[in-house]
């Protein structure tokens, strides 16, 4: 449910908001999990059986270093933000492509 109240509230995984809301592994009590997902638009259900998800942890100059379960060994993955965070890139997730992405609390996945 808090992944979708996100979703709603992002404007369907408007990337704008990312950077300023993101609370990291190590810094947080609660850190988030970043989502990435269908933007609202005709390429949603192409996108929604492909969603996947990260561990950030550290952030440099518009770049979000993450864990990825799918790639566990290479620590060198991030997200690119680009414009002002108004776009982002990770592997085959881009904002231009319709792909969105929001924040999940970790604590909501442990409950």
């Amino acid at each position: 449910m808090a992944t979708v109240r996100d979703w709603v509230y992002s404007g369907g995984g408007r990337p704008e908001r990312v950077l300023k809301r993101l609370r990291l592994v190590g810094e947080s009590p609660d850190p988030h999990l970043l989502c990435f997902g269908p933007a609202p638009n005709r390429m949603f259900f192409s996108c929604l059986a492909r969603a996947h998800a990260v561990v950030p942890y550290r952030v440099e100059e518009g770049r979000v270093h993450v864990y990825d379960p799918n790639h566990p060994r290479d620590r060198g993955r991030f997200v690119e933000f680009r414009q002002g965070g108004a776009e982002f890139t990770y592997g085959g997730f881009r904002s231009r492509e319709g792909w969105g992405i929001t924040l999940v609390p970790v604590q909501v996945c442990t409950r």
